[in-house]
């Protein structure tokens, strides 16, 4: 199967970037039963508020 980007194809980490966090944030607000498609079985989450941090280490879970 034929690779449709072309390695002259100059796209930055940032506009990649960007519209991975376009499209997780569009996917969360409007279908948020899918939000779990961005995660492997072995993905892990951190998330920080203020001074406490919580660390999820399985998401699988997340889908049930």
């Amino acid at each position: 199967m034929a690779n449709s980007y072309s390695s002259s194809s100059s796209v930055t980490a940032s506009q990649v970037g960007s519209y991975f966090v376009q499209q997780y944030y569009q996917v969360l607000q409007q279908q948020p039963e899918f939000a779990h498609q961005f995660y492997a079985d072995s993905s892990t989450m951190v998330r920080v508020d203020g001074e406490s941090t919580e660390t999820v280490l399985r998401i699988k879970g997340y889908r049930d």
